[in-house]
């Protein structure tokens, strides 16, 4: 069986830069991978403040 991630990003911190929020997101896939995860997926939302 493979098991899949799905990421929906959200930006819940105004405070907090881009370069961090997808510095998490990396951390997040690269925890998922080396735990057997097979695929990352990440939802895209168009008109939102960060997707």
């Amino acid at each position: 069986m493979k098991f899949s991630l799905f990421v929906h990003m959200e930006r819940s911190d105004l405070a907090k830069p881009h370069s961090e929020l997808v510095g998490e997101l990396e951390d997040l896939v690269v925890q998922a991978e080396e735990a057997g995860f097979e695929t990352a997926w990440i939802g895209e939302h168009h008109g939102m403040e960060f997707t």
